[in-house]
């Protein structure tokens, strides 16, 4: 380590300047949320509350960035309405926010010191490089055709991979501001990371409690720590790879999901939030990532019918339901526009919902991007052998697939012990097991679904648990809790943790590409790599794979999107093998 003390000093501002701009966020995405519950007429203030009005907020920022980008660019004018609303949200909720903020203070500093801890350890991981392949390849051309443009029509057209409709990207966008113009990776994933870790805290603090609250969702969250860890040690966190947020909100819903399964209070407006809730995070993670759509529809369903029978056997209407269902409904829908806009495809890479429209990708490039995906997986299969793709699963897939083949051994011993009350956890479970089976025969790749087997892990973990005893006292409840903190920690990389300072201002500097210009009939210019397929934030329009065929729909208007005109007379051109929609 040959730093000097203005490294050191460096380092030290990014760090920094991380944790003021996570805060800020957190605050004004919080803030949204609990305007949220204000609208639904609660407004106590809770831990539970206040972490689950991030989420709630952040879906809402979403759906608002989704609507907003059909028109303008996601720059500071949409930054600012989300600021203001953040703020009228605290507002709002300040006298109760502040209630809570002096009972945590007095009540639970060893909590605080510990969300301390975790947040500055994560702000020295967020100065990382991002190097992942598929940043690259396209994530940061789509981040910067988010901040440059509105939605252009046919962007899959210059580049496939860039039809990929994953919302994350606008978020990514909303962040490039001021200094972070450039920079967004290093706060991106970070972000979800360290709201996540925020319930890992949570749980551990509730577990040791003398009195244990909401016991099967804490158990949850310290379970899949172990996924976490995994992406914390990988280029994932500092760069805009679409697994960590897609991971993250699912595993949220999975938990919150698993919450309100075993309860069996009578349905209020509590109960009315909290379904809206797990449905807003479901349809995010759709929108991230379409590889989501099976566990979350299913998980989806058995939540609203769980309502629904409860709302019946309490004599109390369904009026409720079409209010929750209002904002899920209308992102998902937004979703689907923004699908059609970028590729003519309601669900591309899926041939499904074909619209025929101007730019709609030509059928046999749809489907090389889709082979593609599958053939990444295959080829690895074929060419490691059953043995070593196995053991190329890693932790990401094997540990959680042992975990739940010794739980339902312990479950079948201990059948008799089962709690009843916990019989909703099993939708949770078999929710993740479909989307497991049809990844098993279409893309075996960890990355992918890793999630859900975790999800399916730390259910039936839970199950386990419950079953065998282990939850019934405060001592015993404590040793699992630091049994599972340990299995955590354990699986941290300190080499891949820990960055020392980065030649950006204290920052690792995200990699640049040596392009050429590359002309095609239409008259187009095109900015293409000299060497490999990595753009990484190139200026626009850029490409690894050119054609000659590309043209604009109004010649030099890049904001009137991309067409492939048969005239022009090209063959198709192959795309990456290692991209994921």
């Amino acid at each position: 380590m040959d730093w000097s003390i203005g490294d050191v000093v460096e380092m030290l501002r990014a760090m920094s300047g991380i944790l003021l701009t996570w805060a800020a966020v957190l605050a004004v995405f919080t803030g949204i949320g609990l305007g949220f519950r204000r609208l639904w007429g609660l407004r106590t203030v809770t831990a539970d509350a206040v972490l689950g009005s991030f989420w709630t907020g952040l879906g809402g920022v979403v759906l608002l960035l989704s609507l907003w980008h059909l028109v303008w660019p996601v720059r500071w004018p949409v930054q600012a309405v989300v600021a203001v609303a953040g703020v009228a949200g605290l507002v709002g909720s300040l006298r109760p926010l502040g209630d809570w903020l002096r009972s945590v203070a007095k009540q639970h500093r060893v909590v605080l010191v510990a969300v301390a801890v975790v947040a500055v350890v994560l702000s020295n991981r967020a100065l990382g490089p991002c190097t992942t392949h598929d940043s690259g390849l396209y994530h940061l051309n789509a981040v910067r055709w988010a901040e440059r443009f509105p939605i252009v029509p046919g962007l899959g057209n210059l580049h496939t991979s860039l039809a990929f409709n994953n919302a994350s990207f606008l978020l990514a966008a909303f962040l490039e501001v001021g200094p972070w113009y450039g920079r967004s990776s290093h706060l991106a994933n970070t972000l979800y990371l360290l709201a996540f870790l925020l319930h890992v805290v949570l749980s551990f603090s509730r577990m040791t409690r003398a009195r244990a609250h909401r016991t099967v969702e804490a158990v949850f969250y310290l379970f899949v720590m172990v996924p976490v860890a995994l992406m914390v040690n990988r280029s994932w966190a500092t760069s805009h790879n679409v697994e960590v947020p897609v991971a993250l909100v699912l595993l949220v819903a999975a938990g919150r999901t698993l919450a309100f399964l075993t309860d069996r209070r009578s349905p209020d407006r509590e109960s009315d939030l909290a379904v809206w809730g797990i449905l807003v995070l479901l349809v995010l993670g759709i929108s991230i990532k379409i590889s989501s759509l099976i566990t979350a529809a299913l998980m989806g369903a058995a939540v609203v019918v769980t309502y629904a029978r409860r709302c019946r056997h309490a004599g109390r209407g369904l009026g409720a339901l079409g209010w929750i269902l209002v904002l899920p409904a209308l992102m998902l829908v937004v979703w689907l526009v923004r699908g059609v806009i970028l590729s003519g495809y309601l669900l591309y890479p899926y041939p499904v919902g074909s619209f025929p429209v101007e730019w709609r990708m030509p059928a046999d490039l749809v489907r090389q991007a889709r082979e593609a995906i599958a053939e990444d997986a295959t080829e690895a299969f074929a060419q490691k052998g059953l043995a070593d793709w196995v053991g190329h699963l890693g932790r990401e897939v094997l540990m959680p697939a042992v975990i739940s083949v010794l739980s339902a051994a312990a479950l079948v011993r201990w059948r008799k012990r089962f709690d009843r009350g916990l019989r909703g956890a099993w939708l949770v479970a078999a929710s993740t097991v479909p989307g497991i089976a049809v990844w098993a025969v279409t893309a075996p790749q960890k990355r992918f679904v890793f999630y859900l087997f975790w999800i399916l892990a730390g259910v039936l973990g839970v199950l386990a648990l419950s079953a065998g005893g282990f939850l019934a006292s405060r001592r015993r409840r404590t040793v699992i809790a630091c049994m599972l903190v340990a299995l955590g920690l354990v699986n941290l990389e300190p080499d891949e943790v820990f960055h020392g300072p980065g030649a950006d201002g204290g920052l690792h500097p995200v990699k640049t590409a040596e392009l050429t210009t590359y002309v095609t009939n239409g008259g187009l210019a095109l900015y293409v790599p000299k060497t490999g397929t990595k753009c990484w934030d190139s200026p626009l329009p850029s490409t690894p794979y050119p054609r000659p065929d590309l043209r604009l729909r109004r010649p030099g208007d890049l904001a009137s999107g991309f067409v492939i005109d048969p005239s022009l007379a090209a063959p198709l051109t192959r795309p990456a093998a290692s991209v994921s929609p």
